[in-house]
This record gives C-alpha cells, structure tokens and sequence, in this order.
C-alpha cells in the first residue's frame, strides 16, 4: 500500500522521482526489553561445547562464557544459529534475526555482561515477521533494523541536567541539587519503563517507548516548571497516548504527561510523534495540553 508520495522537483529533461512510505506486512516494531541467545536445537548447543577453549573455562559464569564464544570471528556461523530472544518483563516476546552482519555483530555485543549491580536494555527497531517456526515455535518474529544496549545508570547519566543546577557554583549546594536531579530522572525513568512494557507494536506503544528513551525533556520537566530546587510542586501521576488530530495522510500520536500539585490540581503537557514509518520522531516540542 503506498501512502504519503513526495514529488520532488526535477530538470526538465529528467522523469519525475517519487518516493513513498511502505507498509510493512506485518507491521513495526519498536520494543524495549532485553536480548538473550539461546540454542536454537541440540547440535547448535554440541557445536558451543566444542568450540569452549581451556581459558573459556576458566571464566567463572555462562553469560561470559558465551559471550566470549560468540564474539569471536571465527565463530560467527554459530551466532547465525542461535535462537535471538527479546525478553519484555522476563517474558519471552519476539524472536529476532538481524538484517545483517551488522545486526548480528551488535547482538553479540549486546548480550555482554556490564556491570552485574546494574538493569541492561536493549531497544529493538524493525519490522515485524511470521512466529517463529522453530522450537520457539508460536512466538513473533522481529526483523532487526537497528539494536542499541544500555544501562539504567547510562540512561540516567546521560539525561542533561537543566540550567538551574548548571548555573549554580560548584560546591556542596550544586553536589545534592545534581544528587537530587539524578534521583528524579530515576524516578520517573523506572515509570517510564512500567509503562513501555509492551510489545510496543502499535502506533501508540512505539510512540511511547520511543520518547521514553529519546526526549530527555520529559526527565527535566518539573525542574523547568519550578524555581525551587526541591521540585517537591510537581507529581507524576502518568501518560496518556492517544491519535492526534493532526493526523491525516500520516499517523501522528500525542503522548501527554499529567502532573499534580500539592493542591491536586492536575497539569498535562505533551509532545506529538509521527510513527508512519519505521523510525518515530518528533512533531511537536513538549508543551502545555489543552482539552480540544
């Protein structure tokens, strides 16, 4: 199904080009979980044992173990056969397979053991397959397009912190009001995450996760909506995602945020996305909902 054509101005002695959006058969995936390999039949688990060397029994765990397998080049035939899970809340919900090598590549780096004290992620983007025939037989298959991997403490340091911490002089006052900033976007990031536990494969779950992850303006909102430092005047109190009116020959969806004051008086701020295609973006900054 073409949808959206954009004619774009040609010479007069060249044919007009066209291009579109296409629908994927199946649909888009835009997934946060986490990546595990597993052997996809018994002969790809008896080819893993007999390529461990004596220094790959040394290493104390099987995630390591495994790790160190897969990422080596000459066993990239191996990774090709495992059974690539994503995991959303410990329960198995796509089975992947990369595009490429490159894919595959970023796979393995994904399933390598961080820092054991710390939650990993991993961000899906593809496009949805046929299940699964194999043992994991009944579970859809995702194509991956795009894989990143990250952290919580990643994720929470990599938020910018908002100019009323930036300007203050270094000191102790500045140390507890970044101390305090870090908590929050923990806070709400680990809200974020309950409510992106999804298969995120509609328009409004692919919309959601993606600002999740992508707009670090809705970690630093109550900071902006304050001169106090404690930003003890705003709740979070939840997300909304719904189809906007904006809507039209593109799929646009508001994702809005409700907050409340110590008197309970609720405010609601929002951000558009456009999820047409493959790879969501933003239409609109974040900015004050009104009922329309």
């Amino acid at each position: 199904m073409q949808k959206n054509a954009t004619t774009l101005v040609a010479p007069r002695s060249a044919p007009v080009v066209q291009f579109s959006e296409l629908e994927a058969p199946f649909g888009y995936v835009y997934a946060i979980g986490q990546l595990s390999a597993n052997f996809s039949s018994r002969d790809v688990e008896k080819e893993y044992l007999q390529l461990l060397t004596p220094a790959d029994m040394q290493v104390p765990t099987e995630p390591q173990r495994l790790y160190n397998v897969l990422s080596r080049k000459e066993n990239i035939f191996l990774a090709r056969e495992m059974a690539w899970v994503l995991q959303v809340e410990n329960v198995a919900t796509y089975f992947l397979k990369p595009r490429s090598q490159v894919e595959l590549e970023e796979m393995i780096e994904a399933i390598k053991p961080d820092d054991p004290t710390q939650i990993e992620y991993d961000v899906v983007i593809g496009v949805q397959e046929p299940a699964y025939a194999g043992e994991e037989a009944g579970l859809p298959g995702a194509m991956v397009n795009r894989l990143f991997h990250f952290t919580a403490r990643s994720f929470i340091d990599s938020v910018p912190p908002p100019a009323l911490i930036t300007q203050q002089p270094a000191g102790p006052a500045k140390d507890q009001s970044m101390a305090t900033f870090r908590l929050l976007v923990s806070n709400i990031f680990n809200d974020m995450l309950q409510l992106a536990a999804n298969t995120g494969d509609t328009d409004e779950t692919r919309a959601l996760n993606y600002v999740s992850i992508n707009y670090p303006d809705i970690y630093t909102l109550r900071w902006s909506q304050t001169s106090s430092l404690t930003v003890d005047t705003l709740a979070f109190r939840g997300v909304d995602v719904q189809h906007s009116k904006l809507s039209g020959t593109r799929r646009i969806v508001d994702v809005i945020f409700r907050y409340e004051n110590p008197s309970g008086v609720e405010s609601r701020f929002y951000t558009s996305v456009d999820v047409t295609g493959q790879f969501p973006f933003l239409v609109t900054k974040l900015q004050p909902y009104f009922e329309r």
